[in-house]
């Protein structure tokens, strides 16, 4: 396998909060969070018709 980078964004600017990871030149993402911070995620997550939860 060729070396890969992954860039990690930090939501929140704290890497203990919200986490979004990709590798780069693919579209592989990881988003990861504590299990508190589900509901918060929920409300960022876009639907499958691309919209973004309001509720």
């Amino acid at each position: 396998m060729k070396p890969r980078s992954i860039d990690i964004f930090l939501l929140d600017g704290d890497p203990n909060g919200i986490r979004v990871a990709q590798m780069a030149m693919s579209t592989i993402q990881s988003i990861t969070f504590r299990r508190n911070q589900l509901r918060r995620v929920e409300k960022l997550s876009p639907k499958p018709n691309g919209q973004a939860s309001t509720s």
